[in-house]
């Protein structure tokens, strides 16, 4: 259903005080009026864009593109890793996933680059969902467990609730539905006792959708009524619109099909208007289902043809084709800064090596000229004192009485 794509509260910190998801923007927007350096107004740029996060893709890649802007223009590495990320998100929201691949990719070789490890570990997240919404769970499970390895190195319960999450996902798409609940319910009892409202919204919907699956949408529909109504208080556009149209999903399976259609066509233009591109795709198929159980196939067929259109234009082999070379260009470029990083050590080993062969043969000459020159010294010494004896004999004789016959 859906993998959350979330924000390091360590990383937000860093900038300034950002206490909710719901923060003022104007407040922000009015920073930027004050605000002198790129790299501050590319920080709050990218906390505007953070506003937007499960709200608005197209609000999202605005602010994140000026985010970058700014960042670049003041030189300010981190903040472009940050907008990337941020890019990436929006660009997955509206299931263009080569876009979303490239830029979770370039954020993660400067993050890399700067050893930023906790923005590497949510990048790596963030490319499992890719991966996972691609339906490639073998590389999808790679990244989690990269994630959750870094999630673990800081003991971080937080992101470790996150990835919990999308690893439940990763089993229910395989069909393990029990491993799927299970998952859940571990994400669940971390969120809980962390008090994080946006992450349990999308554990309810995700876990009503597990029941889902395994046709039980009477318990579905009190996961997803919960999630609803979470996601009111905390104006959480997306779950609010995912659990609508899963709604919609129950009660179909229920047989409701005029209140599923009305519970459909409310996503779906909700859908419409935040960019949410995969929930448009999955609307488009309950409301196909709803029409053809009622036997209206002329408007059946209209929404089976819509499905068909979106997918084809969201998920091409081109496309595929393009996440692919992304990935392998990455890996390429690793390997090489691996191999330039080892030239780079062992060109300092040898000109460590080097300059201790020149310390050692200076010290050498060194020892050298100055034995030489005590040598010098003693000699010169040494002959001074023989004519200063010779020159003290010639004056004793020079003393001695004149000689008298007697």
């Amino acid at each position: 259903m859906k993998n959350p794509l979330f924000i390091l509260s360590l990383l937000v910190s860093t900038f300034f005080y950002f206490p909710s998801h719901a923060q003022n923007i104007q407040k922000l927007l009015a920073k930027l009026d004050t605000t002198g350096p790129d790299s501050a107004r590319s920080d709050i740029y990218y906390a505007i864009s953070l506003c937007y996060w499960n709200r608005n893709a197209d609000s999202i890649l605005y602010m994140a593109g000026k985010a970058l802007e700014t960042a670049q223009k003041g030189g300010y590495e981190k903040g472009m890793a940050l907008a990337l990320l941020s890019q990436g998100v929006a660009l997955d929201l509206k299931e263009e996933y080569p876009g979303a691949l490239d830029c979770y990719l370039r954020a993660l070789r400067i993050s890399e680059r700067l050893k930023l490890e906790q923005l590497t570990e949510n990048i790596y997240d963030n490319i499992g969902n890719v991966y996972s919404d691609m339906n490639n769970y073998s590389q999808s499970t790679q990244y989690y467990l990269a994630s959750l390895k870094i999630t673990q190195k800081y003991n971080d319960r937080h992101e470790t609730g996150i990835l919990f999450v999308n690893l439940a996902e990763t089993y229910k798409k395989t069909g393990a539905y029990d491993s799927a609940l299970t998952y859940n319910a571990r994400a669940m009892a971390i969120m809980t006792d962390l008090h994080d409202s946006g992450v349990m919204a999308t554990i309810l919907l995700n876990t009503g959708d597990d029941y889902n699956k395994m046709g039980q949408p009477e318990k579905a529909l009190h996961y997803f009524y919960e999630c609803s109504s979470l996601a009111g208080k905390i104006h959480d556009d997306a779950d609010m619109v995912w659990a609508s149209m899963s709604i919609a999903e129950a009660l179909l399976l229920e047989k409701k099909y005029t209140l599923s259609i009305r519970q459909a066509q409310g996503a779906l233009d909700s859908a419409r208007r935040f960019s949410f591109a995969q929930i448009i795709e999955e609307t488009y198929s309950v409301l196909y289902n709803d029409y053809k159980d009622l036997g209206n196939f002329r408007q059946s067929l209209e929404y089976r043809n819509l499905e068909i259109a979106w997918k084809d234009s969201l998920n091409t082999t081109e496309k595929e084709k393009k996440i692919r070379n992304l990935q392998t260009d990455y890996e390429l470029e690793r390997q090489q800064h691996q191999i330039d990083m080892l030239r780079k050590d062992n060109l300092l080993q040898q000109q460590e090596i080097t300059g201790e062969r020149q310390r050692h043969t200076m010290f050498a000459a060194g020892a050298l000229f100055f034995g030489m020159w005590a040598i010098f010294l003693y000699k010169s010494n040494k002959e001074k004192e023989r004519l200063n004896r010779l020159l003290q004999t010639q004056d004793h004789e020079t003393t001695l009485p004149p000689y008298q016959s007697s």
